[in-house]
Order: structure tokens, then C-alpha cells, then sequence
């Protein structure tokens, strides 16, 4: 089996920027969704993240991962208050 080079967040966000100049706004989010939140892409374009799962009433400073191998469903957040100000991830 060959390696996979790594990418770094440079490169998936000019891909995704490119996705969405071509009109391909879904694209561009699954790719940043898979690097920023480890998600695989398989997850992503199977709908195991949706939009109820951004930033809920419940948890407006969150998003809803669910690990699809444990079934354990965690809350990874967006943003965090510091002493400087809000830092948004």
C-alpha cells in the first residue's frame, strides 16, 4: 500500500474556495468539514452531519460529532471565550 501525503489547511481551503468560485459550495464544505473535524468523507456525503447538528439552540457554541464506530456522540466547540476576546476554531 502506497502512502498518502498529508494536507495541511492551506491546501483544503483553496480547494474549497476553488469549489465554491466553480459553483460547488457542497463540495468545499465536505472537504473543510473532514479536515477541521476529522471526519471521514463517507460520513460526511452519508448525511451523518447535518445541519441541526451546527450549532443547536440547546448548544449554540457547538457542533454534534458522532463517532459512527462507538456510536458515542460528543460535542466539539466552535469557539471558546478567553481573556482576550472570543477565539471562534
Amino acid at each position: 500500500m502506497k502512502k498518502k501525503p498529508a494536507v495541511n489547511r492551506e491546501l483544503v481551503y483553496r480547494f474549497a474556495r476553488g469549489a465554491i468560485a466553480l459553483g460547488c459550495p457542497e463540495a468545499a464544505a465536505a472537504a473543510v468539514i473532514c479536515f477541521e473535524w476529522l471526519q471521514r468523507p463517507e460520513n460526511v456525503l452519508a448525511g451523518c452531519i447535518t445541519w441541526q447538528d451546527y450549532r443547536p439552540d440547546a448548544f449554540p457554541h457547538a457542533l454534534k460529532i458522532e463517532h459512527h464506530k462507538t456510536g458515542v456522540q460528543v460535542w466539539h466547540p466552535l469557539e471558546e471565550e478567553t481573556a482576550e476576546g472570543v477565539v471562534t476554531f
